[in-house]
């Protein structure tokens, strides 16, 4: 995420590297190679709940403060994001246990690939979803109601926190 956009659309751009993580994790699941898969997994879930992490305790209450006080809130409440990181964690589980149970039986079928690539596709769905919703509602929104200040600040955390937990 080298580039900087000073925009909470910078945000965006971790959307687009664990897009290119879950793709390696499925990349991975295709060859049949599931330790590989399961390991990157891991880490697009670990870089996730980061990500997550940022948006819930710094983005998303800054914004439902700001946003509270206008007499026409912009976008939706704060809840809703929040909401759905709960439901993305969730179905990710879903998806996680059964990756773990095929690599404990060996060498998985090319149906039992396909089982979990069908699995993984609504998953990505929801995913697709959320991160349009923040790019067309949430970040634009910020970006009117927060602070400049506050905004870099925030980003310049996201960014090193980002790029520590990436890197190791």
């Amino acid at each position: 995420m080298a580039q900087q956009l000073d925009t909470f659309l910078e945000l965006d751009l971790m959307h687009s590297e664990l897009d290119e993580m879950f793709l390696r994790h499925q990349e991975g699941l295709i060859a049949g190679r599931l330790s590989d898969a399961l390991q990157r997994l891991d880490r697009f879930e670990r870089l996730l709940l980061l990500h997550m992490r940022h948006e819930e305790q710094q983005l998303l209450p800054a914004f439902e403060a700001q946003r509270s006080q206008q007499d026409e809130p912009p976008g939706l409440p704060a809840e809703v994001y929040v909401l759905e990181h709960k439901k993305i964690c969730e179905r990710l589980s879903e998806i996680k246990q059964p990756l773990v149970e095929l690599q404990e039986q060996g060498q998985p079928s090319p149906r039992d690939l396909i089982a979990m690539l069908d699995l993984e596709c609504g998953f990505k769905q929801l995913l697709d979803h959320h991160n349009r919703r923040e790019h067309n509602l949430l970040y634009p929104d910020s970006d009117k109601l927060i602070s400049e200040d506050k905004r870099m600040a925030m980003l310049e955390q996201c960014r090193t926190e980002w790029a520590e937990a990436r890197d190791h």
